[in-house]
């Protein structure tokens, strides 16, 4: 899971979503739409859109509102090769805002659609994961307050973050993992995930044979956890000590984590401030298993913004310049 600064720009009218690791279909170019289906419209309130992380496996979705009537919204599926754009689905009630809304793996999208929000949260509503193949037939997965969700690449779970009755509590936190038509086969409370800290589901590996996690407070991970489905072992890993700010970026595959020191800011007075003091910052890697870390590369009060771009190579701004550079990893 990138995490920048916790500076984030705000859009207008697209946003492009990171579409996972699933596979590209076979035997097209580009992924086919079905014929566009409807369902009845809820009001939502209007999107606070944050920068999409990259593109992995080829394709993204992007999200734009419906020119006709502005309470559905049209979604795409883009090949990021070509930049060929297909009309995918319109759905009405889709939680736009919403960070992390949707996924694309192997022709079927799952998205979040906020159910009976009409402006306050008091209200009855409720956030609903559904999943629709490309014929434009729809399965909700799931109902929640504030979920999040994060669809194992071969598609044989969903996991599931959520907080029974929507609660702030952190030790209210559950993750579920549900198969493709809902059906529950493993939940966790907060407690067995590592302790009562605010959750965050994180990504699969590229196999679908472990899932991570991350307990946080603030921007700054404190326990990630490791999950196998295979015989739902959880391994935690307390990461406290690194003292990890806000950028930072988690390999799923070999159970890395490049991360640096720069610090978390909210405002651009304090971002020119700390460019102003030269302070040095560092960019590392951390190995769960081994709890080793390797220094990467160091920069003059920048930020590093790291992502994996395989296995063995992490990708960020170049500290010397402009644009970006790739490190290889030991």
């Amino acid at each position: 899971m990138r995490k920048l600064t916790w500076l984030f720009l705000v859009t207008t009218s697209i946003v492009v979503v990171t579409s996972g690791c699933g596979q590209r279909p076979p035997a097209v170019s580009s992924p086919q739409p079905p014929t566009p289906t409807s369902v009845s419209p809820t009001a939502v309130p209007s999107p606070t859109l944050t920068p999409p992380p990259p593109s992995q496996d080829g394709f993204e979705i992007v999200i734009r509102t419906n020119f006709q009537d502005d309470s559905k919204t049209d979604v795409y599926i883009k090949n990021s090769e070509t930049g060929e754009e297909e009309l995918f689905i319109t759905l009405g009630d889709v939680y736009r805002e919403h960070y992390h809304n949707s996924e694309y793996h192997n022709g079927n999208l799952y998205i979040i659609r906020r159910i009976g929000y009409a402006g306050s949260l008091d209200e009855e509503w409720s956030d609903e994961l559904w999943k629709y193949d490309v014929q434009g037939v729809g399965t909700q997965i799931h109902s929640a307050r504030g979920l999040d969700f994060r669809a194992a690449p071969n598609e044989r779970y969903v996991a599931v973050a959520y907080s029974l009755d929507g609660s702030a509590d952190p030790s209210e936190g559950r993750l579920a993992f549900l198969d493709s038509q809902g059906d529950l086969a493993q939940e966790f409370t907060a407690d067995q995930l590592g302790g009562p800290y605010s959750h965050s589901v994180s990504k699969w590996s590229d196999d679908s044979s472990e899932f991570w996690g991350m307990l946080h407070v603030g921007p700054s991970p404190q326990v990630f956890y490791r999950i196998e489905p295979a015989s739902w072992q959880v391994n935690t890993y307390d990461v406290s000590q690194l003292s990890v700010p806000a950028e930072y970026d988690l390999n799923a595959n070999i159970g890395r984590l490049a991360y640096s020191d720069y610090p978390a800011m909210f405002d651009m007075e304090s971002v020119g401030e700390f460019e102003e003091s030269q302070q040095q910052v560092t960019l590392f890697v951390y190995d769960f298993s081994s709890q080793s870390t390797q220094t990467i590369a160091t920069s003059m009060a920048k930020p590093f913004n790291p992502i994996w771009l395989d296995d063995s190579t992490i990708e960020c701004d170049d500290p010397d310049g402009e644009g970006r550079i790739a490190y290889p990893v030991d």
